[in-house]
């Protein structure tokens, strides 16, 4: 069965604001899917002293649609009496362009022109696909403006497989153009931002959105799939026929028949997202710059052409305009972070300084003939064109590096330190107080090495930092076998199943379970930088949300499973949070659930606001499910016997063996306590034993070994040190003993005389 094309995974409602007395969005449902690239925005809301007028509709920055408060809601009134009849909204929106794993914020306009959040609905959606088989795939050259890029179409269309329209500076978008038309006329009816039903024939320069793309037409199921997917799927069909068409015709005139690629420049947003969708072997390479470079190289353009561009007549000042830039740097970053496993990343300083080694790069990535004398004659081709004399505003490649640091003056310096430097960083660049006078910039990480997908208590501030595993600083060490085992241990009964990981941290144990076979899992956390660290790396069937578990913005029986594993024990109210897991989970459903056992674990952790005793644990759930099971998880000491298949494997894969413990144990005795708790039979569970690093105590002694020998080198030093004060401590005696001598003497007595006598005459003058 083919999957919908749109899921939504959750939809969270903002909390109550003292602006607003109500609201809730009522459509779409958490859950729900749809096999069509559209679905319903519905809900309402009454504002207190201001009147709500209208809710926009957001992605990141961007309103996708406003919708007008205009549905009559006598229900609202009734419990609102002060409300409007039309307090209620509704719209159709679409998903093309958005991300595979998407979030939308809702927020409402007040008639005082403030606004409110009124929640946000998060899904996931599937690429329109078509059957057009094109003859030359996309290579898309995403980055902004001033960054290089017509030195880099010049390059790149420069090779025998690959094509370009070359008018300069390489700005004819066929592809963007058909690209945004699909975008533009699949999305549905808009009457306030787009066409109106009236007099839309009027306008004979532009068209936009089916204005017939709405109510009533779509409350038939058969136009609404209709104008959802099979009116989108032939329109897809149509631009890529019209893309390839044109490049196929730009190829022949070229002389180019056998290219494989086209060439265009792209920025960050929504067109490569839909590029990919269409093209699944597409190719595409971001380009980055330093972003102070990149200003200064924008105000001498700007003055060289007496004009004002990329994005400066937008903004009032040059400090906003540092804003601006930063806004597209974000953008850009964040999208080569979602793509950077299927795309290729080059910094124009590379590509300026190193052209030969840039480009076969490049063209490997392609997997294109990188023959030296091609790349030599593409490096000539694009290094010697008199074209760029009009492009350039610095004397040379070379100068046009760190030009910032001699150009900007230092009230932008100071805007560049706060809204760029966390990009530059990121991408490797040396922050603007850390760059040395005549810097040029530093090579950052390799670009397969991983960005960070984690943040951790081993990276955050010591007084800060939450109690939280990290997979990383903790390999091999004991604690990750006692995380790894509960996550492996539950991952035998999700197969199939929607599975909530309440608490997911850095996600590691959201992963176990979606590639145990979970239908979906999803992550949520209250930290909003863990999961925004460990978005760009989540699985397909992978969503992570920033929520408090005590407070969980899903309706109830919203899964079949839920894990929650050493959270209750760092909340004040761990009540709250088994009551909403017991809401969440269906009533034939499964929480799995842990806490560390008072009387064993380790007293005097300060993240720990109460550790359930075993019986504790039990009546608190028994009070909520009719079936609790404890089960037991300890640390012990063991010494296993392996054959060299077994011996060499890690955790991703279980083997079989045999178990016996040499030491008894009592119920209670656990360091950890375990419960599975449903309405419904609980599922037999088999004993889980995880590995870690050889004899741990091991690894204790050297470090007992390491401190000792420190100790005994801080003890010889400090001998050495008593030695030399006390050789110092004689020296001083002796010296007080020539001095009190030298005092005992005549001839001091006298001096001491003399010198007593002339300061009272030089006083009585």
């Amino acid at each position: 069965m083919t999957p919908p094309l749109v899921e939504i995974t959750a939809v969270l409602q903002s909390r109550p604001s003292d602006r607003v007395l109500g609201s809730r969005i009522e459509r779409p449902l958490s859950g729900s899917a749809f096999d069509r690239t559209t679905f319903d925005v519905s809900g309402w809301i009454v504002g207190r002293d201001s009147p709500a007028c209208e809710v926009e509709l957001l992605a990141g920055d961007r309103v996708l649609r406003t919708i007008p408060l205009s549905v009559a809601r006598p229900d609202v009134v009734a419990q609102h009496p002060e409300a409007p009849e039309g307090s209620g909204f509704w719209a159709l929106t679409g998903t093309l362009g958005l991300d595979r794993t998407f979030a939308l914020d809702l927020r409402a306009v007040l008639e005082d022109g403030s606004r409110v959040p009124v929640g946000s609905i998060r899904g996931k959606r599937r690429p329109v696909t078509t059957s057009f088989e094109p003859k030359l795939r996309p290579l898309m050259l995403t980055s902004l403006g001033r960054t290089g890029t017509t030195l880099a179409m010049s390059l790149l269309s420069a090779h025998p497989s690959i094509v370009a329209h070359r008018t300069y500076p390489y700005e004819i978008f066929p592809a963007k153009y058909w690209l945004h038309l699909l975008r533009v006329l699949a999305e549905p009816a808009d009457h306030i931002a787009s066409l109106h039903p009236e007099g839309f024939t009027d306008d004979l320069w532009t068209i936009g959105h089916n204005p017939f793309h709405t109510a009533p037409i779509t409350n038939e199921p058969e136009l609404m799939q209709l104008l959802g997917k099979t009116y989108v799927e032939r329109l897809a069909r149509f631009c890529q026929t019209s893309i390839d068409d044109l490049y196929r015709a730009v190829a022949a005139s070229q002389g180019r028949t056998t290219a494989t690629f086209f060439v265009e420049k792209f920025q960050p947003g929504h067109i490569p997202r839909l590029a990919w969708d269409l093209y699944p072997n597409a190719k595409e390479v971001f380009l980055v710059r330093d972003f102070r470079d990149v200003i200064c190289s924008v105000f001498a353009f700007n003055e060289k052409r007496r004009d004002v561009g990329f994005g400066r007549d937008q903004v009032e000042s040059d400090e906003d305009y540092v804003l601006y830039v930063a806004r597209g740097a974000e953008q850009l970053l964040s999208d080569w972070q979602q793509r950077r496993d299927e795309s290729h990343f080059v910094r124009y300083e590379d590509l300026a300084t190193q052209p030969r080694e840039t480009t076969g790069a490049v063209l490997e990535y392609l997997g294109l003939p990188r023959a030296p004398e091609t790349i030599d004659e593409m490096v000539r081709t694009a290094f010697e064109s008199s074209s760029f004399d009009e492009h350039r505003t610095s004397a040379s490649i070379q100068e046009s590096i760190g030009r910032w640091q001699r150009e900007l003056p230092p009230a932008l310096r100071s805007v560049c330190r706060e809204a760029l430097d966390p990009v530059l960083t990121e991408l490797g660049y040396e922050p603007t107080d850390g760059a040395a006078a005549g810097a040029r910039h530093v090579r950052p990480r390799a670009t397969d090495e991983p960005v960070p997908a984690t943040v951790s208590a081993a990276t955050a501030p010591a007084d800060d930092a939450p109690e939280r595993f990290d997979p990383d600083a903790m390999h091999g060490q004991l604690i990750e076998a006692e995380h790894l085992a509960r996550y492996w241990w539950a991952a035998a009964l999700v197969s199939g199943k929607r599975v909530l990981d309440a608490g997911c941290g850095t996600a590691y144990g959201t992963e176990i379970l979606a590639r145990a076979g979970a239908a979906e899992v999803l992550g949520v956390d209250l930290d909003p930088g863990v999961v925004e660290a460990a978005r760009p790396s989540a699985l397909e069937n992978v969503t992570l949300e920033v929520a408090d578990v005590r407070e969980l913005p899903f309706e109830d029986g919203s899964f079949e499973l839920a894990v929650c594993f050493e959270v209750i024990e760092h909340v004040e109210e761990p009540e709250r949070v088994l009551d909403e897991l017991r809401r969440v989970v269906r009533r034939d459903g499964l929480l799995l659930v842990s806490s560390p056992n008072r009387d064993v674990y380790p007293p005097g952790n300060p993240h720990h606001k109460h550790e359930f005793l075993p019986d504790e644990l039990a009546d608190a759930l028994s009070g909520r499910f009719e079936h609790v099971r404890l089960v037991r998880q300890q640390d012990w000491l063991g010494s296993g016997i392996l054959d060299d298949l077994v011996f060499a494997l890690d955790g991703e894969r279980a083997f079989d063996a045999v178990v016996r413990k040499a030491v008894r144990g009592a119920p209670g005795e656990e360091l950890y306590t375990l419960a599975l708790a449903s309405d419904a039979e609980l599922p037999e569970t088999a004993p889980y034993v995880v590995l870690t690093e050889t004899a741990e105590a091991k690894w204790w002694q050297l470090q007992v070994d390491r401190a000792r020998d420190e100790r005994d080198a801080i003890e010889q030093t400090l001998g050495e040190v008593v030695d030399e004060l006390g050789e110092r401590d004689s020296e001083l005696r002796e010296a007080h003993g020539v001095i009190h001598s030298m005092q005992a003497t005549r001839v001091w007595k006298i001096g001491t005389s003399y010198w007593n006598l002339r300061n009272r005459l030089l006083r009585r003058s």
